[in-house]
């Protein structure tokens, strides 16, 4: 599932969120990598099914406005993170190829929960 075998110990968690098409089976997952802020923006905005806004938001002022615009890639799905509040810059920036914390994974689900009910449709399904 997902390219993660049984014994793998994020089995389990793969299996729930794959069941729940929060990512593709079929995608092969790099579970020991690190994930970027820019790709968790990615997959967030691909959680919440708003890919067709997230290519509407490519050109947005919200992204040219941090100074590391540039090394940005995915604009569309960074400025959606930002408008929605999940994910803030730091300093003027957005350090895209930062890694994401725990501590980070935490306020993105926490903020995730405040939206939930504020969306066009529930989050996570």
């Amino acid at each position: 599932m997902a390219g993660v075998k049984p014994e793998n110990s994020y089995y389990d968690v793969v299996t729930y969120v794959a069941d729940r098409k929060w990512i593709n089976k079929d995608q092969s997952l790099q579970i020991d990598s690190k994930l970027t802020r820019e790709q968790l923006a990615v997959q967030l905005a691909n959680f919440l099914k708003y890919n067709k806004i997230t290519a509407y938001l490519d050109k947005d002022v919200t992204v040219s406005q941090f100074s590391d615009s540039a090394s940005i890639n995915n604009k569309g799905a960074v400025a959606l993170v930002v408008k929605l509040g999940i994910l803030k810059d730091d300093n003027g920036k957005f350090n895209p190829q930062q890694t994401v914390t725990k501590a980070l994974a935490a306020s993105v689900i926490m903020k995730l929960v405040e939206l939930q009910g504020k969306t066009d449709q529930i989050i996570g399904q």
